[in-house]
This record gives C-alpha cells, sequence and structure tokens, in this order.
C-alpha cells in the first residue's frame, strides 16, 4: 500500500486467484470500462480477463450481497436495542436481567416459536452486549452490573459500526444487479439508469431504512436464481488459461528483473537491505 493509502500492490498471484474465485473488486478493476492497461504485462491481464469470468459470479456478488445486507440489518437491531436497554438501565430501581429481556422480546422485529423462546433470545443478546462492550474495554464488570455502571455512568458510547453507513446497502444492491446482468448476457454493465439509478442514490442518501433495502434485495433473488440457471457463462472459470497467463507474466517479471530493465520495480527499484552474517549471528544469539 502507498504511503497515503491511495494505491494497493499486490503481487500477480494475488490477483489471478481473486480473479479466478470472481471476488467482486478484482472482477470489476479488470472490467470496468475506464480501465487501460500502463505496459506489456497490464496488456495481456485485459486480454486474458474473460478467463475470470464464470457462474461463480452468483455467489460471489449475488449470494454475498444479500447474506451482507442481513448482517446490515441485524447490525442496525442491535445498535437500536442496544440504546434502549441503556436507557432501562438508568430506571430506579434497575430492571433485572428478565426484566430486561422481557421487555427487549416486546420491541424485537424476530419471530420466535414461543414467548420464551423471545426473552430468552434477548437475554442472550444482553449477554453478548455487556461481554462486546466489556471487550471493548467499556464496562467496570463483564456481567449485568457493570452495563448496569456503564448506562449510569454517562461514559463513552462505542462508535456506530462503519457497516451501517448507507453506502455499503447501495453497493450491495448494485452488486446483485450487476451479478444478474452479467450471468445473464454474459457482459457487465456498471452503470446504473433509470429508475433504479434513482433508487440506489436514495439508499446512498440514507433516505430508505435498510430493513426496507434488505425486502428489495430478497426480492430480486428468483431473477438472481433463474439468470444463473439460464446463463451464457461457463461453470467454472478457465484454469489453464489462467495458469498460462500466470506463468507468461512472472517469465516476463523475471527477466526484468535480471535484466535491470528500468522502473520502480526494477532498475529503479530502492537497495535491498543487507545484513551481515555477524550481525545476524549476534542477533540470533541475543534472541
Amino acid at each position: 500500500m502507498s504511503a497515503d493509502g491511495s494505491s494497493t500492490y499486490w503481487e500477480v498471484r494475488k490477483l489471478v486467484h481473486q480473479a479466478l474465485r470472481a471476488d467482486p473488486n478484482t472482477l470489476e478493476l479488470l472490467f470496468v470500462p475506464s480501465v487501460r492497461a500502463l505496459d506489456e504485462v497490464g496488456a495481456w491481464l485485459l486480454e486474458a480477463r474473460e478467463a475470470f469470468v464464470s457462474k461463480l459470479l452468483f455467489g460471489s456478488f449475488g449470494r454475498y450481497a444479500l447474506s451482507q445486507l442481513h448482517k446490515l440489518s441485524a447490525s442496525q437491531r442491535l445498535a437500536e436495542h442496544r440504546d434502549a436497554v441503556l436507557g432501562w438501565l438508568c430506571e430506579e430501581p434497575a430492571p433485572s436481567l428478565v426484566e430486561l429481556g422481557r421487555r427487549l422480546a416486546a420491541i424485537s422485529p424476530r419471530a420466535a416459536p414461543t414467548q420464551d423462546d423471545a426473552e430468552h433470545r434477548a437475554r442472550l443478546y444482553l449477554k453478548q452486549l455487556y461481554r462486546s462492550l466489556w471487550d471493548q474495554g467499556l464496562l467496570p464488570s463483564n456481567d449485568l452490573e457493570g452495563l448496569t455502571a456503564y448506562a449510569r455512568g454517562g461514559g463513552r458510547r462505542p462508535p456506530e459500526a462503519r457497516a451501517l453507513r448507507p453506502k455499503n446497502a447501495y453497493n450491495l444492491l448494485r452488486l446483485i444487479e450487476l451479478a444478474r446482468g452479467w450471468l445473464s448476457t454474459g457482459m457487465p454493465t456498471f452503470a446504473a439508469s433509470g429508475a433504479f439509478r434513482d433508487r440506489l442514490l436514495a439508499i446512498k442518501r440514507g433516505e430508505l431504512p435498510l430493513d426496507e433495502v434488505l425486502r428489495e434485495a430478497e426480492a430480486c433473488s428468483p431473477a438472481l436464481e433463474a439468470a444463473r440457471d439460464a446463463s451464457v457463462l461457463p461453470e467454472q472459470p478457465d484454469f489453464a488459461r489462467a495458469d498460462a497467463l500466470l506463468r507468461k507474466i512472472h517469465v516476463e517479471l523475471a527477466r526484468r528483473h535480471v535484466l535491470q530493465v528500468p522502473g520502480p520495480w526494477f532498475g529503479n527499484a530502492p537497495p535491498t537491505l543487507e545484513v551481515s552474517s555477524g550481525t545476524a549471528s549476534a542477533e540470533v544469539e541475543d534472541a
């Protein structure tokens, strides 16, 4: 990674491995319309990029996005429930674990077979809550008494999870539609348009609740599965072509290194560190 964090560098083997498993970020990098090769190796990668595309897109793009949206919705509910619990614990006298479980079960949107099951699940959440806050160093003790003291002490509240940002929900719904189109036509379409674009922008601005986004994503699931079943894409990527590409690139990179071809990784690379044998021995002995 660059010093300012704006660039990340991968060894080419990792790039090929990520592309073969249909990693969304890697495939988007290779197929986005603005991509361009800066040298011969980059041109080889772009020429062979179709070798990485397969029906694995269904899982890595579509199913992954659905699972992450479920986690977002659960995280949002947990954050909301946390604030409610901390408010209840400021009452006099403080509610017991049983009473907290009863109250929490009453406001939870999650269905349970019986009331007892709902209250048991709520009590498990309460225990997870104070264990999590204890692990973050926010509680004086790893129990309900510690959580009560924390609620009443006005201590530092844990930061909201970055995962709850609307941008995350927007990107996951975008991935589902990208996967459906790619599976259906064999070609990726990155630019959203029309009503779908407007919907994405509304999600990104935080105008829609996560639960509504999740319902919309789940409604896309049948179309996503139908696109996979009728897809023109191969079942698996072209491993032989990818292997040949990787070998070709490694040979070229080795050639550049041996001949010290000008460039940041070869002729113009910074010198490697040198450690004398005596220094190394001394360090081993000290260890």
